[in-house]
């Protein structure tokens, strides 16, 4: 039987941490490289007579075939760009993600703000990958760091509401009406608190459904941040409804299918009253974060750019979170503390989004083609818009010290192993912290460039 081994996680966390930390100096070595031979191929050479041959070849006749993209050309699969986008918003999510959830346990909030990395997520590549944060974030991140004990019940489980909320809002924010609303510069206060309040409505709605199911499968009491008097009141007024509904349904249902419906429907009421604050202020962060933080992100993936091209996910996203859900799957399974015989619908359900999701854009979503024609105009436009700004000196200089504080790390990290005996606990945290902050450089250095070349723009 699987057994959640926090052990065996901070192992996987070290060889992954180690991992990323490899490929990434690799990245920049090759990045380096290309640089100074990009710069050793334009400097002034002598030139070359041509020779004969070259002066006796045909000029090539214009064929059909011309401008095709040849058969061994490689298209990449997802829609979006790997380095300019998803290794830049998705780590971005989850690092929100992680901060959101340790201010609500410091300070014990009613708010959680744990899901407003996915927000951001989803508002800029859509429902699948916002789903796809979610489930990195309580999956591992949130759930591996969670302090005390209780991670596999406060935490865990409630990958599900996470990945709802993100599906949620990315398929809302592919309506005309979310991109008029960030288009228009001049809205007033009162649309501004409009749209919150029905984003953070509708998605406490759609999310307490969830919440509810959780709640009662783990039997779970979940005190509110609030007041002992104002909570009591609370509960005597629940107390009063559910009296009063049960007179109407015990002569129609029974009495244990009436308490058992009005048990649901307050359970329900109330993450549904827990999740307004929460969602709305998760949405207005993650806006402010698009609008003022990503610019060009938001002409290019919101508005489509300057053909208005709205190409979304195609097939290969909820492949992929089919593929990250599996592991989770087989936790829910195996773990005797989620009773999966008794509640396999619940851990189930997401199959069934995932699969309705991926038939669905196999058949009537983008082509790989029209994904590799968007990816390569969206890259040729932030090569345009980006690519003076990383010759600039300050750009320059900071890449190098990134690079040396990764090479730094890795060596501490190895050395770890040597002079400690239980080393993985702390080797964790040291790559956790550093690759943290450097992620928060290099998002803050992503954010300045884009204002920068978009206010050189206009």
């Amino acid at each position: 039987m699987l057994q959640l081994n926090n052990e065996t996680l901070t192992m996987l966390g070290i060889i992954g941490g180690m991992i990323v930390m490899t490929l990434t100096i690799v990245d920049y070595l090759i990045k380096f490289h290309d640089r100074f031979k990009d710069a050793r191929d334009a400097s002034p050479v002598r030139k070359e007579k041509p020779s004969r041959e070259r002066r006796e070849e045909p000029e090539s006749d214009p064929s059909p075939s011309k401008g095709k993209k040849p058969n061994w050309t490689f298209r990449p699969a997802f829609p979006f760009l790997l380095y300019r986008e998803l290794l830049t918003i998705v780590p971005t999510g989850v690092l929100l993600n992680y901060l959101g959830l340790m201010l609500s346990i410091r300070f014990n909030s009613i708010l959680y703000l744990d899901m407003t990395g996915t927000a951001l997520v989803a508002f800029l590549l859509g429902p699948w990958w916002g789903a796809i944060t979610a489930l990195l974030s309580s999956s591992f991140v949130n759930w591996l760091a969670y302090p005390g004990e209780g991670a596999n019940t406060a935490v865990f489980p409630w990958v599900l509401v996470n990945m709802t909320g993100g599906l949620l809002w990315g398929f809302l924010a592919q309506g005309l009406g979310f991109r008029k609303y960030l288009r228009t510069a001049h809205n007033s206060s009162l649309i501004h608190i409009w749209f919150l309040c029905s984003f953070g409505l509708v998605s406490a709605a759609v999310m307490s459904l969830p919440g509810a199911a959780l709640q009662i499968t783990l039997a779970q009491q979940h005190a509110l941040a609030m007041d002992q008097e104002l909570r009591t009141i609370l509960e005597q007024t629940l107390t009063h409804w559910e009296m009063g509904m049960e007179s109407y349904l015990n002569p129609v249902l029974g009495a244990a299918w009436a308490s058992t419906i009005v048990s649901t429907v307050l359970t329900v009421l109330e993450h549904f009253f827990r999740y307004i604050p929460d969602k709305t202020v998760s949405v207005a962060i993650a806006l402010i974060i698009v609008k003022y933080g990503f610019p060009l992100f938001e002409q290019e993936l919101i508005h489509g750019g300057p053909e208005k091209d709205y190409l979304r996910d195609n097939h290969t996203s909820p492949l992929l979170l089919g593929v990250l859900y599996t592991p989770v799957f087989l936790v829910f399974m195996t773990a005797e503390v989620y009773d999966f015989l008794g509640n396999w619908m619940l851990w189930s359900a997401p199959w069934a989004v995932i699969l309705a999701g991926y038939v669905f854009l196999k058949y009537f979503g983008p082509s790989d083609d029209q994904a590799y024609d968007a990816t390569v105009a969206r890259a040729a436009r932030y090569g345009r818009a980006l690519k003076p700004l990383e010759r600039e000196p300050a750009h320059n200089f900071c890449r190098r010290l990134m690079l040396a504080t990764l090479i730094s790390s890795a060596t501490f990290v190895i050395c770890l192993t040597l002079v400690l005996r239980n080393f993985s606990n702390i080797a964790l945290n040291f790559l956790c912290v550093v690759y943290g902050f450097l992620l928060a450089v290099h998002v803050v250095r992503v954010a300045i460039a884009q204002n920068i070349s978009v206010a050189r723009t206009e």
